[in-house]
């Protein structure tokens, strides 16, 4: 059974075959884009969130490396609180196919939301297209208005509604995620996972495991 979702992939892996290997990646990123696209039309977020991480790299900045998580940070604590019905039922009707919402129940986790999409016709073994939202807290210096753009395979994917215009939403600067990016390797040089090093970032997410505490990386990885 065709839906949405999995035609978006099968146009985009039509017209760019080496993406055929990771349609997986492709899937979840479109998923990303769905539910960004209805959280912001439907002002989900709180109304000081700042858009930042990989996502914004790539939506706003033009980064080539797949990325389906959605990260923000508050300045200051916000209510933990999310529409969890009125999302899965909004994204449901854009991709075509069921959603599934969840929240963890650990306190003192900055994600939101997990977010997955049951794809019919597929195998209950078959992994599902996934995505999170992650909500910390913390101040970003150099953020501001910026131009997010639902792109994929190098422009506005048509078919898509809604979903692929473009909106204005206060976003990290490139130059502060690069900085937030390269403390957190530092932070688990020990756990380096394959996206980390490797250029354009496609693919599974294997970890690289270093020998010692103190190890680095060659300049060129990084």
């Amino acid at each position: 059974m065709s839906t949405a979702l999995a035609d978006w992939a099968d146009t985009i892996v039509a017209g760019v075959p080496a993406l055929a290997d990771i349609k997986p990646s492709v899937e979840n990123e479109l998923l990303a884009m769905a539910v960004f696209d209805v959280v912001q039309r439907r002002r989900m977020l709180p109304k000081d969130a700042v858009f930042i991480g990989g996502t914004a790299l790539r939506l706003c900045y033009g980064s080539p490396r797949f990325s389906e998580h959605l990260e923000f940070h508050t300045p200051k604590y916000a209510p933990r609180c999310l529409d969890r019905e009125g999302l899965a039922a909004e994204v449901a009707a854009v991709v075509g196919c069921e959603i599934s919402v969840s929240t963890p129940l650990a306190v003192g986790r900055s994600t939101l939301a997990r977010i997955s999409a049951v794809v019919p016709g597929r195998l209950r073994s078959e992994r599902r297209p996934r995505m999170k939202i992650d909500l910390g807290v913390g101040p970003q210096i150099d953020a501001g208005p910026t131009v997010v753009a639902l792109r994929m395979a190098g422009g506005l994917l048509p078919g898509m509604g809604d979903v692929g215009d473009l909106f204005s939403f206060a976003t990290s600067s490139k130059e502060e995620i690069y900085v937030d990016k390269h403390l957190a390797l530092v932070g688990r040089a020990r756990r380096i996972k394959h996206r980390d090093t490797r250029r354009g970032g496609q693919g599974r997410h294997r970890e690289r495991r270093v020998p010692s505490r103190n190890a680095t990386l060659p300049a060129e990885r990084l």
